[in-house]
């Protein structure tokens, strides 16, 4: 009990330090809006031009600085999407592999599987890993084809995005408890569902979220050129995401233990697919609009020191 409650506190702490540092570091000119003199110190962050339209009047005053607090906002929250994000595949990765023993959100372990399955001639389990790189590859198209329809509309796309995926996270709920038919469709629609989400990381955010081997060498790069240069500028990024990733999967993995061991019978499991669709649609609607009520107190904020 000791080795968990160590375990369960240094993922905990990583998880904090993954989405707090992010937000310390974007947030610098939003701090700038608690100081009395906050009008002045932009000077250090815009140019000279910018400068001098904000002296004019108020509210180019008003609109400079919304448009700043928006961007910084912004950034925050995409800097603590990659840490999220890490934790989300952390945590389906586990419950995937002890519930269906593979990984349904990357591709390589199903490759290996299938190719192994063609060779052994287990033609059952090789065409189900083959549907599932198939469902997954056709979950990547359907991101495309969602963000093609999006440009032409204000719906935002990370929220179309989690819908889309979430949809397919339910029916493989739907059919889970059906007839043996039916129930092979439940890895490939989770396959389906995750392609969209790791099409939306890898093409919008520009980071693989659904594995960890390409983090793991930035870490390796970012440790030479820290002996080398004396910086690490390229894997702060891979740093966040592991220490989202690898704290979840140790306390799923804990909990999962405890779940089938010790607490079985006192507490039923959600389903799994309804599960990730809450958490997801949850994610990327706060990744979307942020949080109305410190929007707003942000503008009262902003409206007093102009006055």
């Amino acid at each position: 009990m000791k080795l968990y409650a160590i375990t369960i506190l240094s993922a905990l702490f990583a998880l904090i330090e993954s989405f707090a540092l992010p937000r310390i570091h974007s947030t610098r000119a939003t701090n700038l809006l608690h100081r009395h003199d906050a009008i002045l110190p932009l000077n250090n962050l815009l140019d000279e031009s910018v400068v001098n339209t904000i002296n004019t009047t108020s509210e180019k005053q008003q609109s400079v600085l919304s448009a700043l607090i928006d961007n910084n906002d912004s950034a925050s929250r995409t800097a603590s999407l990659i840490p999220i994000l890490g934790m989300l595949t952390g945590l389906t990765g586990v419950l995937c592999y002890r519930r269906f023993n593979c990984f349904l959100h990357m591709m390589t372990g199903c490759t290996f599987r299938a190719a192994t399955s063609l060779v052994e001639g287990s033609w059952s389990a090789a065409a189900l890993d083959v549907g599932i790189i198939l469902s997954f590859i056709t979950g990547t198209a359907c991101f495309r084809l969602i963000e093609t329809k999006q440009a032409s509309t204000t719906f935002p796309l990370p929220l179309a995005v989690a819908l889309s995926s979430s949809t397919a996270f339910c029916l493989s709920d739907l059919f889970y408890c059906q007839s043996s038919v039916l129930s092979r469709l439940v890895c490939p629609l989770l396959a389906f569902g995750f392609g969209i989400l790791n099409a939306f990381s890898t093409t919008v955010l520009g980071v693989v979220t659904s594995a960890a081997t390409g983090h793991y060498t930035k870490i390796g790069l970012g440790c030479a050129e820290a002996i080398l240069l004396g910086e690490n500028k390229n894997a702060q990024t891979s740093q966040a995401y592991l220490k989202g990733f690898v704290s979840s999967v140790l306390l799923v993995s804990i909990l999962y233990r405890q779940l089938t061991t010790r607490w079985t019978g006192l507490i039923v499991p959600p389903p799994l697919g309804v599960t990730l669709a809450l958490i997801y649609t949850t994610v990327f609607a706060w990744y979307s609009y942020g949080f109305p009520f410190l929007n707003i107190r942000w503008k009262e904020m902003l409206n007093k020191k102009l006055r």
